[in-house]
């Protein structure tokens, strides 16, 4: 992973994927994830089991550290899209995965801050261009910057979209 330290384990044959979590995430995140896989179990929607310890609780605390195991989903991890039918297929499942979770509704116990809150990078581009200019990479990044700045003046603002779960990491 990129954020996580994952292994592939296998025991007894069987493979399972085992993670030491970013002490980004708090270990709540487990509740939260374990809510929306019940949920979407209950829909038949294929999506990796939390694997319980012995004592039935979803994650170990090692000191400061944490770990998770899921089962493993067998398959094929495409880092670049192929055609425009496999964005085809990705775009369909993401779709899926959002259907079953319209009538989800759920309090998270952890979120990172801002995250995901466009307004907020957009504001914080912006003022690492202005500060920043001194910087070594100034020149090679400052033309991308702009650039993402004037475009994103052309978006239209959409106000009051209805509140729902999505995955945030697409």
């Amino acid at each position: 992973g990129a954020v996580n330290t994952t292994y592939l384990v296998s025991i007894k044959g069987t493979r399972y994927v085992l993670q030491k979590m970013s002490s980004i995430f708090d270990p709540s995140l487990m509740d939260d994830i374990a809510f929306i896989t019940d949920h979407l179990f209950q829909k038949n929607f294929t999506i990796q089991k939390i694997i319980k310890t012995v004592r039935g609780e979803n994650l170990v605390v090692d000191g400061t550290s944490w770990w998770r195991m899921l089962d493993c989903i067998e398959g094929q991890t495409y880092e670049i899209i192929k055609s425009a039918v496999y964005a085809k297929n990705a775009s369909r499942r993401v779709a899926e995965l959002h259907t079953a979770l319209l009538d989800c509704k759920y309090n998270f116990k952890f979120t990172l801050p801002h995250y995901h809150d466009v307004d907020f990078s957009i504001e914080t581009l912006h003022v690492t261009l202005q500060k920043n200019f001194n910087h070594p990479h100034y020149q090679a990044l400052k033309d991308t910057g702009e650039s993402i700045l004037t475009a994103f003046k052309t978006i239209p603002k959409i106000h009051n979209l209805p509140k729902r779960i999505i995955h945030n990491d697409l």
